[in-house]
């Protein structure tokens, strides 16, 4: 039996990477009305969600090594990946800043994503698993 990749990928982050990509998308087609510069934004705004999305596979990686270590070991652990995590985010702002291939702010907006996907992600999976009369955290089936 081959495995796929999407079943070696947590279904939780799968899911969130799919809300990201829907900003991804739902951006474009905002800058393609509103902008004149339609490839600065848009490659700014695509650098920020793919961001997020690698951000969101760095934390869930973080997250379970962190559960595999004790006390101050974790802790450190935790912090570094952070400070990773962050370091990231910093070299896409300078490296779009720096170059001007792309806007910061679109970057900025894009890497929202992460934070929409965190938010959207459960109640998706609560309203499609309702509807669909399948397991749901939210009627304890």
């Amino acid at each position: 039996m081959k495995l796929q990749l999407r079943d070696k990928i947590h279904p939780t982050l799968l899911g969130m990477w799919r809300i990201m990509a829907l900003w991804g998308v739902l951006m474009q087609v905002i800058i393609l009305i509103a902008t004149k510069r339609r490839l600065y934004y848009s490659v700014g705004a695509w650098a920020g969600v793919l961001t997020a999305i690698l951000w969101g596979g760095m934390m869930l990686h973080a997250i379970s090594n962190t559960m595999d270590r004790e006390g101050r070991s974790a802790t450190i652990y935790s912090y570094s990946q952070y400070v990773l995590r962050l370091l990231l985010v910093i070299a896409v702002f300078f490296f779009l800043a720096l170059t001007g291939l792309g806007s910061v702010p679109a970057a900025f907006i894009g890497m929202f994503s992460l934070k929409i996907s965190a938010y959207l992600q459960p109640r998706l999976y609560r309203f499609f698993a309702d509807t669909e009369g399948g397991n749901s955290i939210s009627n304890g089936k």
